[in-house]
């Protein structure tokens, strides 16, 4: 197994194993034009380097979403980490993303918010995120 991947970040895929002597793909023995054709921003990476690009990838900001869709979130899975009290409420879903990375929902008052980050965010970390991101909603939050 080869310690590299072709990687590309825009299409959020790993393509293939890297053959670093053949300098071709391991599986479908490609070069790095070829790939391009299909990805054009496909690069050689490590796989721990290809593997942080990609969990980085899938980060995103916190966008308004519907007081339905957060309750359609809440109920298609079991929710993971929910924190509840009279004003907010987050949760994330149990199933990732990619890596770490798994999709967040938030209920600040009576505005919902979804965006996907790391799994290991503290709920602090999550509402701060909101919060910086729609401060002007929620000045006295």
């Amino acid at each position: 197994m080869s310690d590299y991947c072709v990687v590309s970040v825009g299409s959020k895929i790993i393509v293939s194993e890297w053959d670093t002597e053949a300098c071709r793909t391991a599986h479908s023995g490609r070069e790095l034009d070829e790939v391009r054709t299909e990805y054009p921003d496909a690069q050689v990476m490590s796989f721990d380097a290809g593997f942080a690009a990609m969990e980085a990838a899938f980060v995103s900001e916190p966008q308004e979403v519907t007081e339905h869709y957060f309750t359609d979130m809440l109920n298609v899975l079991p929710p993971h980490r929910w924190y509840r009290d009279p004003g907010a409420e987050a949760f994330a879903m149990c199933e990732r993303s990619f890596g770490s990375i798994t999709r967040w929902l938030v209920r600040v008052g009576t505005s919902y918010y979804s965006f996907e980050d790391r799994v290991t965010l503290s709920h602090r970390e999550v509402f701060e995120k909101v919060m910086v991101t729609h401060a002007h909603l929620h000045p006295s939050v």
